[in-house]
């Protein structure tokens, strides 16, 4: 009997390539605070969400190239069009980060190796289980 379907291992490999994007996403925003210093920009343009679940942007420019930067709804409040925001930059990545009180990495890391732990449990076993049932009580109600 096979404990793991094909879409079981799929769903398993996605979620460690995931793990591995949140470490190097851990490394960079951590990196980019540590080696670079903060410098002042001129907001051209925000887009900030009202829904909590949404991420919010502004909008700078450096060089005659827009970037985007992403920041909570709160942050994206406080600098309207033409205010300064003081940003990190990171030259190999080509990317503005903002430096938050509370990063969030943990958090996100910490979801998807439970999330990981579960996709472990031998599904096929359940399902099986479950699929006995059913028929168990499908023939008790013929009768």
């Amino acid at each position: 009997m096979k404990f793991y379907s094909r879409n079981q291992l799929g769903i398993i490999f996605i979620i460690i390539v995931g793990i591995f994007y949140s470490f190097y996403l851990d490394n960079v925003y951590y990196e980019t605070i540590k080696m670079n210093e903060a410098n002042e920009y001129i907001v051209i343009q925000q887009n900030c969400n009202y829904s909590p679940k949404m991420i919010s942007t502004i909008f700078i420019k450096k060089n005659n190239k827009q970037y985007s930067i992403k920041v909570d709804k709160k942050t994206c409040e406080k600098y309207p069009k033409n205010s300064k925001i003081k940003v990190f930059y990171n030259n190999n990545t080509d990317k503005f980060i903002y430096k938050v009180e509370n990063y969030n990495g943990k958090n996100r890391l910490t979801l998807l190796i439970i999330i990981l732990l579960i996709s472990f449990l031998p599904w096929s076993l359940w399902i099986s289980k479950l699929e006995k049932k059913q028929r168990k009580t499908f023939v008790n109600r013929n009768y």
